[in-house]
């Protein structure tokens, strides 16, 4: 572990309210200066001086992270981090579908400049930035999640945009892991007047927009591990709080999905051959049109009525193409004969954006205990042996007594744990 001093919420000269002089180059060498070893930018609604300001980072011996200040619709301010400049740049793609396009008022709001590492002005942002957008917190949450980043509400200790200032306390939904505060000797006030802090992480935003409001020296450290380079580092601490992250609890929404499409069968199967990790889910549901095929991946599109995006299928998606894997999807429509759906995901084991395959009995437990009329058969194959579960076979062994009978969950749960306990064993000989 490494402890590394973090600044991941500042501001250039394409922030409106952001002084001109504050190009990204002066952003980086104000933060090397303190003592900083991993900053981020994060303009309003915007991520083009990202580039710029990863090359002077660069330059200087800063680890840079991109980003976003974005203005969700209920005019709270949430910061939206990526890894890379391309990752931010698709991200503002998506959320500029989202902003409410008003004229930019140089005169009343100021400039908005987007400028190269060498500080020389190469465009201006048209429209004002500040401004809301159409994204609800819920939204903007799962967007910038599905899309490979981390997101937490801005200064959570100021008035002005602040999540907690708006609407009195932390939602349940989204539901958050970190906080920033702009200033750390809030952290413990705030935790003592609003519990649901206690049970979050913090992590620290300066909130820059002018040379002099970037600290002199760096004030605020978290222990991260001593793989790849400090952003790296930090952005893999993030995102252990952000999203769906372990590969289980995607296994267990893509598998609700099928259920939800009427299947009764659903095979789950992992075939580990390092450093390649294979997960397919099978159903034997209704299948899907061409049209709704396409759709799929759009994190956007979703054939549920409870909320107004659909982010199992492009979060499981992004997780393989970040290890450098894929995922197919071939569906077959009822009453065709072999009718159903199957995702194939290839991940990398090996490649440092691989996040774990998580806890699977829990997830098993969870599908049989609310589901006990859906036959689950389930396969994880490693080399250190074999786990398997076929309810078939443990239905017809039960006869009457029903598989979510507490009882029953408890030895499936015990059967699945040996199986398990058994590979490890396996992996040590």
């Amino acid at each position: 572990m490494r402890k590394v001093y973090v600044d991941l919420h500042n501001h250039s000269c394409l922030s409106p309210c952001g002084e001109d002089e504050m190009v990204p180059a002066l952003v980086a060498g104000l933060h090397k200066l303190a003592g900083v070893d991993v900053a981020a930018l994060t303009d309003h609604n915007a991520t083009r001086n990202c580039p710029a300001f990863f090359e002077a980072a660069e330059a200087y011996g800063l680890s840079p992270l991109a980003g976003m200040e974005l203005t969700t619709a209920e005019d709270i301010h949430v910061v939206c981090l990526f890894l890379t400049c391309e990752e931010a740049a698709a991200f503002e793609e998506k959320v500029y579908e989202h902003r409410v396009l008003i004229p930019n008022k140089v005169h009343i709001f100021g400039n908005q400049l987007i400028v190269d590492a060498n500080d020389r002005v190469i465009g201006e942002e048209p429209y004002f930035l500040t401004n809301a957008t159409t994204l609800t917190l819920e939204e903007a949450y799962e967007l910038a999640t599905s899309m490979g980043g981390v997101c937490y509400p801005a200064h959570v200790d100021r008035p002005a945009n602040g999540l907690i200032a708006i609407l009195g306390d932390l939602p349940d939904r989204p539901a958050y892991r970190f906080a920033e505060f702009n200033d750390p000797a809030n952290i413990e006030p705030y935790r003592e007047k609003y519990p649901k802090l206690r049970d979050m992480e913090v992590i620290y935003g300066s909130d820059a927009h002018r040379p002099d409001a970037v600290p002199e020296e760096a004030v605020f450290s978290i222990e991260v591990d001593d793989v790849g380079t400090p952003a790296e580092a930090v952005f893999r601490y993030l995102k252990g709080g952000c999203g769906v992250q372990e590969l289980s609890l995607n296994i267990l929404d893509i598998t609700m999905n099928g259920i939800a499409a009427g299947a009764d069968t659903m095979c789950i199967d992992i075939e580990e051959k390092y450093p390649a990790m294979t997960i397919t889910i099978r159903d034997n549901g209704c299948g899907l049109d061409e049209e709704t095929l396409e759709k799929l991946r759009d994190p956007f599109f979703t054939s549920r009525t409870t909320r107004k995006v659909g982010m199992g299928v492009p979060l499981f998606e992004m997780q393989a193409e970040m290890t450098g894997g894929n995922l197919e999807i071939s569906s077959v429509e009822a009453p065709a004969e072999g009718h159903g759906t199957t995702f194939t995901a290839l991940f990398f084991m090996h490649n440092i954006n691989f996040v774990p395959l998580g806890d699977m009995v829990s997830t098993l437990i969870t599908l049989i205990q609310g589901n006990p009329n859906i036959d689950f058969i389930y396969h994880h194959h490693t080399a250190g042996g074999s786990v398997e579960l076929d309810m078939r076979e443990v239905r017809e062994t039960l006869g009457d007594v029903p598989v979510n009978e507490p009882d029953v969950l408890l030895w499936l749960q015990s059967y699945l744990e040996e199986q398990y306990e058994a590979i490890k064993e396996g992996e040590r000989l």
